[in-house]
């Protein structure tokens, strides 16, 4: 990807998503060569035929840390965020469900002190 070539995507657009019509304008509103902008444009049409949706800032940043390239350009793939937001989406719907069942539970086990407490003694 070359910021020169017209090729390269706003993080703030993967965050936010955008449509293909605002990527376009994008381009437009770019110095590019007219030719330049044709190709690039055509790629955004093939690439994101419905623009890029919106994945959010955890998304982003965990399929940042899942590359594991140190001191070289990382080609990131819009549909590598899309899975990581669905990882990141399960894991804060089972942390919710996790702290519900707590919730009503909280009077049967105790405080944390004393589940501690608890399993300490199971343990010697």
């Amino acid at each position: 990807m070359s910021k020169s070539l017209g090729n390269v995507i706003d993080p703030l657009d993967v965050i936010s998503g955008i449509s293909l019509e605002r990527l376009q304008e994008k381009v437009e509103e770019g110095n590019l060569d007219p030719r330049e902008s044709m190709v690039a444009m055509e790629a955004q049409r093939k690439d994101f035929p419905k623009g890029i949706p919106e994945c959010g800032t955890d998304a982003l940043r965990f399929a940042l840390c899942s590359y594991k390239a140190q001191g070289e350009d990382i080609s990131l793939s819009v549909s590598q965020v899309l899975s990581c937001r669905h990882f990141c989406n399960k894991m804060w719907q089972t942390v919710r469900f996790t702290l519900g069942v707590l919730e009503d539970r909280g009077a049967e086990l105790g405080t944390v002190e004393q589940i501690y407490t608890v399993a300490e003694h199971q343990q010697t």
